[in-house]
């Protein structure tokens, strides 16, 4: 037996009618997709700019070492001075000066 024309149309409408219930778990599904699309998002770009920060930093201290070396040349054979220089882990610097 072929259901009626009403009935069929009834099926399909059937496929198209949220309830509250589905549209509340797809506003959840959706929110958290969403949130953890930005939040990786943000950590990826966070991490690139940590990356570039760090470079400078290390381009910044080997120029630094480099311009020390040559002072501690330079006060070595000028005056008789003996420089001693470390860089710490944290960007900071221990200099010390000794006559020799």
């Amino acid at each position: 037996m072929t259901p009626m024309p009403s009935e069929r149309n009834n099926a399909k409408r059937w496929w198209w009618q949220f309830g509250l219930r589905e549209l509340l778990v797809w506003t959840l599904a959706s929110g958290l997709a969403i949130g953890w699309w930005l939040d990786h998002r943000r950590l990826t770009t966070d991490t690139i700019l940590l990356r570039i920060e760090m470079q400078a930093s290390a381009d910044e201290v080997s120029d630094l070492q480099t311009v020390l070396s040559a002072v501690q040349r330079d006060l070595a054979v000028t005056h008789g001075l003996e420089l001693n220089y470390e860089v710490q882990g944290d960007g900071g610097m221990w200099l010390s000066i000794k006559q020799q």
